[in-house]
């Protein structure tokens, strides 16, 4: 008789906190009582309300952020790591805009990751470092990156993603916070999708990374949260890297386990800059949506289950930052709330369905008040950014928001099934969808000042 497969470490840290999640749900559902689900929801949305709108209060388009440029003598070596696997369509692209940084000491290192097109070629044409990964065991971007912090020089390390866009002044402005401030061991900058006009779907991710996550990481920065790394237009110590093992090899989303274990080690906090932007392509259809998602869910979910619990008893952590920290863990089951909030909604329109809701409608006055919210945050960011009201952003994201759910529920059932960790690369086309014929390029002036 075979013995039974022992339950991974992942199965009761990550899957029963989702089954629990689930429960709650269900048992809020079976009886009927919207009270408890109301509470819960009420007191987790206005958590996140009170940081984006912190965040809107504080936020600062490049045009008006402000900050001085630093001297060249006081300007550390950078090291540009830019992973690649199958990148032809954008490589070239990306290090004719790199060689164009104004910056006194940097150098650019391409790591091609088992490409098996003309990547290596055309990385060749230019004079930037080439690091070839073949025939080994493993391929993905945290073991790629490892190679080239091995060769890199510098004492600030950049990545970027092979379909990345900066202004000239790029690194200037994101090197900033680190050399004002010893305490930070790492920099995030802005986000935007330089073919956001391509498509609606397209314009809704630019929507999601130009003004809510950009206004949740200045707010939690305001707040003495957990700003975040992410994978594109990072920057961090070489020395913080180097103390915590360089990034692991066994994560689908290396941004947030890096990020996670520089706070559980105190190397310091991370900034976010609104003053440095990076452009990246947004992917045109669901299913690359859905694919690129659901491998950052299960990243999610696996960083989640390996660092959850360690933050809320780290030491090292502020009491703030392990607060936030541990929300933006738990963040990952927010679509089940989401998709719960919805049926619920469409249920308590029956007559007498539910017998337990918080009285005088303070259920349907909180969701008003969300909804409001996310008009003004918005309309503020908008109004700051582009001397406009845009109401729209609002709206869309509320409806494209729920594609997590989707996400979620693919991303667990790899983990059910014990499916191997497998980095999979989102596609880059470098060029519009066929027939579409409109810009994909960032304008040149929104580069210089989006």
């Amino acid at each position: 008789m075979t013995s039974p497969k022992p339950i991974q470490p992942l199965f009761w840290k990550a899957v029963i906190p989702t089954a629990a999640v689930l429960l709650f749900t269900l048992g809020c559902l079976v009886a009927r009582n919207l009270m408890v689900f109301q509470l819960a929801t009420m007191y987790t949305l206005a958590y996140a309300g009170f940081v984006f709108t912190v965040g809107a209060i504080y936020y600062r388009p490049r045009a008006n952020s402000g900050e001085e440029q630093l001297p060249d003598d006081e300007l550390p070596m950078v090291s540009i790591l830019i992973p690649a696997h199958n990148e032809e369509n954008v490589i070239g692209h990306t290090i004719s805009h790199m060689l164009r940084l104004d910056y006194p000491r940097f150098e650019v290192i391409v790591i091609d990751d088992h490409s098996s097109d003309r990547t290596s070629q055309i990385v060749r044409q230019y004079p930037v470092e080439l690091v070839m990964r073949r025939n080994l065991p493993n391929r993905g971007k945290s073991e790629a990156l490892n190679t080239g912090l091995e060769v890199a020089r510098g004492d600030i390390i950049c990545v970027f993603d092979a379909d990345s866009e900066v202004s000239p002044d790029f690194l200037r402005r994101a090197v900033a916070p680190l050399v004002n401030d010893p305490e930070v061991c790492g920099v995030q900058a802005q986000v935007r999708m330089y073919n956001r006009r391509q498509n609606l779907l397209t314009q809704m991710q630019d929507d999601e990374f130009a003004l809510y996550n950009e206004i949740l990481q200045v707010g939690r920065e305001v707040l003495g949260g957990a700003a975040a790394l992410g994978g594109n237009g990072q920057l961090t110590r070489r020395s913080a890297l180097k103390a915590v093992g360089g990034w692991s090899p066994s994560s689908l989303t290396e941004d947030l386990d890096l990020t996670m274990r520089l706070f559980l080690a105190g190397r310091g906090r991370i900034a976010h800059t609104s003053a440095a932007v990076v452009w990246q392509e947004g992917v045109p259809t669901f299913k690359a949506l859905l694919r690129q998602r659901t491998r950052w869910a299960e990243g999610m979910l696996r960083c989640f289950g390996d660092y959850a619990f360690a933050v809320l008893a780290s030491k090292e952590m502020p009491g703030k930052l392990r607060i936030d920290a541990f929300y933006a863990l738990f963040s990952v089951f927010m679509p089940i709330m989401s998709v719960a909030g919805v049926l619920f909604t469409t249920l308590a329109l029956v007559p007498g369905f539910f017998t337990h809701v918080l009285p005088y409608g303070i259920g349907q006055e909180i969701s008003a008040a969300l909804l409001v919210a996310g008009f003004v945050w918005s309309a503020t960011v908008s109004l700051k950014r582009d001397r406009t009201i845009d109401l729209w952003p609002g709206l869309r994201y509320m409806v494209y928001i729920l594609h997590w759910a989707p996400a979620l529920a693919c991303a667990l059932n790899n983990v059910l099934r014990d499916m191997p960790v497998v980095w999979e690369k989102t596609e880059h086309l470098g060029q519009d969808l066929v027939g579409v014929g409109l810009p994909h390029r960032a304008p040149t002036a929104e580069l210089a000042n989006p």
